[in-house]
């Protein structure tokens, strides 16, 4: 009887939550459309976002002393890479 108790609570907790709306008018969502919204989203902006470059410096300093060993390093993306 105890291993029917556990298996109903497994089973209550991994079954997808429906979207619930609070009092506040925000809308819980379940697991299954976050991750959906998530996925969509990242193919919107695959799409849309084709190619950018960025600089960044990197350095290595003490503290209050002037850097002993400076990089910078260019990136440039263009999809699909």
């Amino acid at each position: 009887m105890k291993g029917l108790g556990i298996l109903f609570l497994i089973m209550c907790i991994s079954a997808p939550l429906p979207c619930a709306e609070r009092t506040d008018g925000t809308v819980l969502l379940s697991a299954n459309e976050i991750f959906s919204r998530l996925e969509k989203e990242n193919m919107i902006r695959a799409v849309k976002l084709q190619s950018y470059s960025s600089v960044r410096r990197y350095s290595v300093f003490e503290k209050n002393k002037p850097a002993d060993a400076e990089i910078k390093v260019k990136m440039d993306f263009i999809s699909p890479s």
